[in-house]
């Protein structure tokens, strides 16, 4: 089990999203990112995407946290590669969309 199987689950979630199946997709997004974060210290896994399904889903306050500590994990440095281009600045508008509306 590795970064392969990690990229198989992945994969297989992104399928699952593109069928609008947000809740079946969080247990393999949580898998992926659990093998994603073990060999890749500072790594934020899949945590913001099922921050996301988490809150489309209507658990909105379990979304919210989820995406909380993630910018927290970002500014506090125990985050150190978060995804983007712009070094977690996504991460950081979609928690402010989740914590405005």
């Amino acid at each position: 089990m590795g970064l392969d199987r990690a990229s198989n689950v992945a994969g297989m979630s992104n399928a699952v999203l593109a069928l609008n199946r947000y809740e079946e997709a969080i247990a393999p997004l949580t898998e992926a990112g659990v093998i994603e974060k073990k060999p890749l210290q500072g790594m934020m896994g899949r945590d913001a995407v099922i921050a996301i399904c988490l809150w489309v889903i209507g658990r909105r306050a379990d979304g919210l946290a989820l995406m909380s500590s993630v910018i927290d994990g970002l500014n506090e440095g125990t985050i150190t590669y978060a995804n983007d281009m712009a070094g977690g600045m996504k991460q950081a508008l979609q928690f402010r969309y989740m914590a405005v509306t």
